[in-house]
This record gives structure tokens, sequence and C-alpha cells, in this order.
């Protein structure tokens, strides 16, 4: 009887230890479980990162796209303005020569004006030294001829 005690012993630990191991199966079928869910539930997140991801690179990459065109649009806009400012620069150097002549065109016959009125003048005053000259001659002929005919 002792050895069937220590039968019934032995089966009842065996009994519980396969009790014991099935639940610590279940447990770790469980935790298996958890884990592939959450190994499922982290990859669905990466998927879905890599996708929000991959939408801002897209956008960010249309916006480079975009801004190198504006850049490229500028840049040929500047050429254009610095083309233009030179050939404004080119014809105001030009004009300033312009001016530079016209004022010492201005200047020479300001000065030959000015000469010719000298001139001028001098010829007035001689002509009327002349016409004072001869009207004192007269005025003095026609007194000889006064005092010729009162006589």
């Amino acid at each position: 009887m002792a050895i069937d005690r220590d039968k019934e012993a032995l089966l009842q630990r065996i009994k519980i230890t396969e009790d014991n191991a099935a639940a610590d199966a279940r447990k770790s079928e469980k935790q298996l479980d958890y884990w592939i869910l959450e190994v499922d539930n982290a990859r669905t997140r990466a998927k879905a990162q890599a996708e929000k991801d991959e939408h801002v690179i897209k956008r960010l990459e249309n916006e480079l796209f975009i801004a190198s065109k504006k850049a490229d649009a500028m840049s040929m806009k500047i050429s254009k303005t610095e083309t233009a400012l030179i050939a404004a620069e080119d014809t105001i150097e030009s004009l300033e020569l312009r001016v530079t002549e016209l004022v010492a065109e201005l200047n020479e016959t300001k000065d030959r004006n000015a000469q010719e009125l000298k001139d001028a003048e001098s010829t007035i005053q001689g002509q009327q030294k002349i016409i004072q000259d001869l009207t004192m001659k007269i005025n003095a002929q026609k007194e000889d001829e006064a005092d010729g005919s009162a006589t």
C-alpha cells in the first residue's frame, strides 16, 4: 500500500506538473500571441509612418522643385536686369558725354557771341563817334553857312 500511496502521490505530482506545464504552455501561448500582436501593431505603425514619411518626402521634393524653378526664374530676371542696367549705364555715359559736348559747344557759342557783342558794341561806338563827328561837321558847316549868309 505504501507503493500504491507513493504511486498515487507520484501520479498526483505528475498530474500537478502536467497541469502546471499546461498552464505555463497556455500562459506562454498567450504571451506569444501578445508579442505577435505587438509586432503586428508595430509593423502597422511603422508602415503607416513610412507612408506618412513618403508623403512628406514627396511634398518636400515638390516644394524643392518649385523653389528651384522659382530660383531659376529669379536668376533669369536678375540676369536680364543686370543686362538692362549695363545698357542703361552705357546710355547714361553716352548722354553724359553728349551733355559735356553740348555744354562745351554752348560755352564756345556764348564766348563767341560775347566777343561778337563786344565787337558790335565797339563798331557801334565807332559809328556813333563817326556820326557825332559828322554831326559836328554838319553843324559847323551850317554855322559857317549861316555866318556867311549873314554877312
